[in-house]
């Protein structure tokens, strides 16, 4: 189970979303892991526009840039997600730009490969604090639902282990293996 669990660990969902300004990315502790719940009923307007990934963070420290330094914003090991992205618009469509990291060995199995700029498309609505996106891929359509923990200014939920499978690929031994849950911040452009 550790394998699969790992081996979705690292991108960011289509519905990744949590923010914080640069500077304080080292220590950030995004509502999902502090326990302050700032839910709330949404409206789409809160929603619509451009929103950008400014936070990954992990349960656990990991170093996938090997620099000796572990960090929980997975965002200040890597430069994959920086990309990452979605825009809501008013006529409840959305798209989204994703990423998704790999490891793909090496004597470690810590050597890590980039998957960036891939972009996906469909519908969204909001039901209470829940963000729902229709996803279409490939003519299927996948729904997503996310709670969300939301700002003025940021958006964000929580990934777990398992669902973050489609975004991570982990042959189960790498630095990022520890990983449990990912809370992703977006914020508003």
């Amino acid at each position: 189970m550790n394998k699969f669990f790992t081996r979705s660990l690292l991108l960011v969902v289509i519905v990744s979303l949590f923010s914080c300004a640069a500077e304080d990315r080292d220590d950030v502790q995004s509502a999902a892991f502090n326990g302050t719940d700032l839910s709330t009923t949404l409206a789409p307007s809160d929603l619509v526009g451009t929103w950008n990934l400014s936070v990954m963070q992990a349960d656990t420290p990991v170093d996938l840039n090997s620099d000796g330094t572990s960090n929980n914003n997975i965002l200040n090991e890597t430069n994959c997600f920086d990309q990452m992205g979605v825009v809501f618009r008013e006529d409840m469509t959305f798209t989204a730009t994703n990423a998704k990291l790999g490891f793909s060995g090496g004597i470690d199995n810590d050597e890590i490969t980039c998957e960036s700029g891939r972009a996906d498309s469909g519908t969204w609505d909001v039901d209470g604090d829940v963000l729902i996106l229709d996803i279409n891929v490939g003519g299927i359509i996948y729904t997503e639902r996310k709670q969300l923990t939301i700002t003025p200014t940021t958006f964000a939920f929580a990934v777990t282990k398992f669902e973050s499978d489609k975004y991570v690929s982990d042959p189960g031994d790498s630095s990022a293996s520890p990983i449990r849950i990912l809370s992703l911040e977006y914020a508003k452009n």
